[in-house]
């Protein structure tokens, strides 16, 4: 229990995790300390950085995150060395906890030298390089620790408190969003009140406490939204086995574009009598994610529907891990100017009579120059993998295609990935586009162009590994008039 208007700056805990991080990451380079104590090490830094306020926080955070995925690659090491068929799984788990970081931070505002170390990471291939990211690690500077973080409503995300502090109840919440679950990354409106519901069973009353408080902690700016603070109160609103549930308004006034991150919301519990606090375990859905945008205020396409898609498509890329957030602007960029002219080929009926590849090729490379953010870094024929592709941007492959007969949808577009995904595997990059135009005779009317729009995932042949991501946009051409369907 502590008192919260009483809490101090705890530096020596911090530096001390910090300390002892160190000396594990030297120790393991010397083969003196073991894969787990190094996790452990990690771990205690994990939780004492979540108490920090501030910018340090994250960092120290970000640090023991590298740290333990320094720890799975020493296991990964030792696993080689001895013939276990399973060696390559701590490998993997090492990766993927990078790319989990990587999604959830910018980690190029974070330092070079922890950008470095992550990189690294993801490139590995020989255990022998296992010493050279742990040395890497040890020499990546951090900001001190200051203050630890008070408690207020809004602040830098953390759900967890010291380990001195005793945990009496747990608290199982459930989050409703104008009256539907979050279900993945939710977007809402900015500038309007959306109605945010909470449904919170819990374990036990604490025997003296007045309220029971449910608050939301954020990396946003506290200025540019509001999450609200649901407080509970013991005589009026907690029923012995019976869910509480409350409902308030939340609004983001900033509206955010088409290549930002959603913003991460996670919410923590306690019990409150008078000024002392006592910490209760939170479960259940006590994360979630949100998107301040609207097709209609920052519009990209100039098609709602296809801008929500594309939302959506660059969702999917950055949940697949390993990728920069560089090539998923380069891939975005890409994908809008083409995904709005194969919107305009359904409502204007631009691509009549004969047209073949060359043709075709000369209509893009005119339609991605007219985007100012790519202009002249797009390329024409550039070589790789042995072969000529048609047009790039910045080493992002882009593969055209004409088809005069049969059937072709952004489901189907499999059959077509051969050739983009060499070219893509060529280029060590795992991100490509393949814009394909329909010209086959049509007898029938559009569906809507959000269905010409997807994104193909291209899986190693023996099944394993990670898969080629090509975005996908198919332009429909010689389309029906649209008095010939009528009766």
């Amino acid at each position: 229990m502590r008192q919260v208007g009483s809490r101090r700056a705890d530096f020596p805990a911090a530096f001390g995790a910090r300390v002892l991080v160190l000396e594990a990451l030297v120790g393991a380079g010397a083969g003196e300390v073991t894969a787990d104590q190094l996790g452990e090490a990690a771990e205690r830094l994990s939780e004492e950085a979540q108490e920090l306020a501030g910018a340090a926080s994250v960092h120290y955070w970000a640090y023991a995150a590298l740290a333990q995925s320094g720890a799975m690659l020493l296991r990964w090491a030792k696993a080689v060395r001895e013939a276990d068929a399973n060696a390559d799984t701590y490998l993997r788990a090492a990766k993927q906890l990078v790319a989990d970081l990587q999604r959830d931070l910018n980690m190029e505002e974070l330092g070079e030298p922890l950008a470095a170390v992550a990189l690294q990471v993801l490139e590995m291939e020989e255990v022998g390089e296992v010493k050279e990211v742990l040395a890497a690690t040890l020499r990546v500077a951090l900001p001190l620790p200051g203050e630890k973080r008070k408690a207020v409503a809004t602040g830098l995300v953390s759900e967890r408190r010291s380990p001195q502090e005793e945990v009496e109840s747990v608290a199982v919440v459930a989050f409703q969003l104008d009256g539907e679950r979050i279900d993945g990354v939710a977007t809402v409106e900015p500038r309007v009140n959306h109605e945010l519901q909470v449904s919170l069973e819990l374990s036990r009353w604490h025997e003296s406490a007045e309220e029971l408080v449910l608050d939301a902690l954020t990396t946003h700016d506290p200025g540019a939204c509001r999450f609200p603070t649901f407080v509970f109160r013991r005589d009026e609103d907690h029923v012995a086995g019976k869910p509480m549930v409350q409902a308030d308004f939340l609004r983001l006034d900033v509206p955010q574009t088409i290549a930002s991150r959603p913003l991460e919301v996670r919410y923590r519990a306690c019990f409150r009598e008078g000024r002392e606090e006592y910490p209760i375990a939170v479960e259940g859905e006590r994360q979630f994610e949100l998107r301040g945008y609207s097709a209609r205020l920052s519009p990209v396409t100039g098609y709602e529907e296809l801008d929500q898609e594309l939302v959506s498509l660059r969702d999917d890329l950055r949940r697949s891990g390993g990728i920069s957030e560089s090539k998923i602007g380069d891939f975005l960029e890409v994908m809008v100017s083409l995904s709005a002219m194969a919107a305009r080929a359904l409502h204007d009926a631009e691509f009549t009579g004969d047209w073949n590849e060359r043709r075709f090729q000369k209509y893009v490379t005119r339609e991605l120059r007219r985007n100012p953010r790519i202009g002249s870094a797009l390329e024409a024929h550039p070589h790789a993998s042995g072969g000529i592709t048609d047009l790039s941007l910045r080493g992002l492959r882009i593969e055209l295609k004409v088809v005069r007969k049969g059937t072709v949808s952004a489901a189907s577009a499999d059959r077509y990935a051969g050739q983009a995904s060499q070219y893509v595997a060529g280029s060590d990059s795992r991100v490509g586009v393949i814009c394909i135009l329909d010209m086959a005779p049509k007898a029938e009317p559009s569906h809507s162009v959000v269905n010409d729009v997807g994104l193909c995932r291209k899986k190693p042949a023996n099944g394993d590994g990670l898969p080629i991501l090509l975005g996908v946009v198919v332009v429909r051409g010689n389309l029906p008039n649209p008095s010939s369907l009528s009766p």
